[in-house]
């Protein structure tokens, strides 16, 4: 750890997600529920190293998702039907 780096106590990470969810109005919200879940994940003593750059990358794109949602409308679900569209005309 770098010198005056602190470590976040067991369940900070969970909370601070809480409160930017809170914040955004999407606790409730199955993409708030899912940056929950990521976020007790990392959190987990029994991640791998591996295992943690993937859920903290999921984690990245979650709470982004939720991030944009509030303020431009974006859905995640009707962005990946878009793309399922897409290539279904394709072929």
């Amino acid at each position: 750890m770098a010198a005056g780096a602190e470590r976040m106590r067991p369940g900070e990470l969970v909370d601070a997600t809480r409160r930017q969810l809170a914040a955004a109005g999407a606790v409730d919200t199955t993409l708030g529920q899912m940056a929950l879940l990521l976020a007790a994940r990392l959190e987990s003593p029994l991640e791998t190293g591996n295992s943690v750059a993937s859920v903290s990358r999921e984690f990245r794109t979650v709470m982004g998702w939720v991030t944009d949602q509030r303020v431009d409308g974006f859905d995640p679900v009707d962005e990946l039907r878009a793309r399922r569209d897409r290539r279904r005309r394709s072929l």
